[in-house]
């Protein structure tokens, strides 16, 4: 992104006060990341109007800010800040800052189409699989790969607008929450290349049926031209209503189907070894559904024809993201997968702690031979609407089959499960089966139950910020380092 102030107002056919030829490179809606050369987008949201903050973009080096025309007479009327050049910062009016970030990013896109564009989507995994590929297209070509999971309605426009028209290979990230969004994110995201990891129920609250967010994520697909291609996974049970109208070349991915690829072998926590066109590498991430990711990637990389060995070094410098099963050693064993949860990613969540051996675990010195017990902290699944009942209770028998000891969870969706898993395991009193109303509270029981040397599991929607009993298991909440699924 590199415009002046006033190139930026006519793509927006808006007005500013300020100055004309100053240059923009970068955009942000969060003004503590504003710099010098940054736009920054005054946002309205759930708690704060950003039009609050335009004072402290400019006094942090902000060049511009995109206003609502409603508020620019009041901004212009004011002291609002100093940039750099020793004057009031710049205010371009609009309508709707957001509508006219997505605008800004349109037409960014088209005048920067020079790069190969990959858009990843899926129920889960999306975050995983995008990571993934970046890391390999990183490895021989300058590429841009959308940050953390700036997937939606503000970070999709804000990935797009970091194209300089240098890049080789943009990879996208587009996440989904309701109907008719998925059509104006390919819109923008222009892909060459569209991967769909799953379909699962994530959002199904907001986007109504299994079927409904197939139709929906569907639409990425039948944005792709002829030339291209889409990726589904082999064995997709909506893989129907997802091709309805595609017409770029199908590719699918899996154990059966990516080119080149052999076998691997479990490593439990540590991840596997992949066998691929005669090499063998390591990939960290555990889990079979990260296998899956991976094979996405790799199926990818091949159908871009790079090098083999620069596929290999890719897969081998990924490490786990922030929150998604990635695994902290402490006194305890922390399997921290607190970014988000739906049932599939609780399912997987639970393969993966089923799969985890005693070797894994940290063992408890006081007890030389003890047995891991596996703990399970589970706090709601939301936005699953009418489903979200059956949801929960649902995931009973993969916490049984997972061979879980201890099931701590909070949260009024919860406790059926809870009570259900009590009856299970006919355990009648606290020690096995907890269930407390706030994650304040669970807290205080962890820290009376939890042993040296245990195996925990940490899932739960990212609204109750889960990770924050980190501290309960001898873990540092704060040493989160990692790329930016869900």
């Amino acid at each position: 992104m590199n415009y002046t102030v006033h190139e930026i107002a006519g793509m927006l056919g808006a007005g500013f006060r300020g100055h004309a030829d100053a240059r923009v490179c970068t955009v942000t809606n969060d003004s503590r990341r504003a710099r010098s050369g940054s736009l920054f987008v005054a946002l309205r949201g759930q708690h704060a109007d950003g039009h609050d903050f335009v004072h402290d973009a400019f006094r942090r080096g902000a060049t511009a800010a995109l206003v609502r025309q409603d508020r620019h007479i009041e901004l212009g009327t004011t002291e609002v800040g100093t940039t750099e050049r020793g004057g009031p910062g710049t205010l371009i009016a609009v309508d709707d800052p957001l509508t006219a970030l997505y605008d800004l990013a349109c037409g960014h896109s088209v005048a920067h189409g020079e790069a190969v564009r990959i858009a990843v989507t899926g129920s889960s995994g999306k975050t995983t699989t995008k990571e993934i590929l970046g890391s390999i297209l990183r490895q021989g070509s300058r590429s841009l790969v959308s940050e953390a999971s700036f997937n939606a309605e503000i970070g999709l426009p804000m990935s797009v607008l970091r194209m300089t028209g240098h890049e080789r290979f943009a990879v996208f990230e587009v996440g989904i929450s309701s109907v008719g969004e998925m059509e104006r994110y390919a819109a923008l995201a222009r892909p060459d290349h569209a991967v769909i990891t799953n379909i699962g129920s994530a959002h199904i609250g907001r986007l109504g049926s299994p079927r409904d967010i197939a139709r929906e994520k569907g639409a990425l697909l039948r944005s792709v031209a002829p030339a291209g291609r889409v990726y589904l996974r082999e064995g997709e049970p909506a893989a129907d209503l997802l091709l309805a109208g595609v017409r770029a070349k199908v590719v699918r991915f899996g154990s059966n189907s990516t080119i080149g690829y052999e076998r691997s072998e479990n490593l439990g926590l540590d991840g596997w070894s992949i066998h691929w066109e005669g090499l063998q590498f390591r990939f960290s991430l555990p889990g079979r559904h990260n296998l899956d990711n991976a094979l996405a990637a790799l199926t990818v990389a091949t159908e871009l024809a790079c090098d083999p060995a620069t596929v290999a070094a890719g897969i081998e410098a990924v490490r786990p993201a922030p929150g998604r099963l990635r695994v902290r050693r402490a006194r305890c064993t922390v399997i921290d997968d607190g970014y988000n949860a739906n049932p599939e990613s609780v399912r997987a969540a639970l393969a993966v702690l089923a799969d985890a051996g005693s070797a894994d675990a940290v063992p408890r010195p006081e007890s030389g031979d003890r047995a891991v017990r596996r703990v399970v902290v589970l706090g709601p699944m939301l936005e699953l609407g009418r489903y979200s009942a059956r949801a929960h209770v649902d995931l009973l028998r993969p916490l049984i089959d997972a061979g879980v000891d201890v099931l701590c969870c909070f949260g009024a969706a919860t406790r059926p499960l809870c009570q259900a898993f009590a009856r299970e395991i006919g355990c009648s009193g606290s020690d096995r089966a907890i269930w407390t109303e706030t994650m304040e509270e669970i807290d205080d029981r962890l820290r009376a139950i939890v042993l040296d040397g245990d195996l925990v599991l940490l899932k739960a929607s990212r609204a109750f910020g889960i990770e924050r009993l980190l501290p309960v298991f001898g873990v540092d909440p704060q040493d989160r380092e990692g790329p930016g699924d869900g």
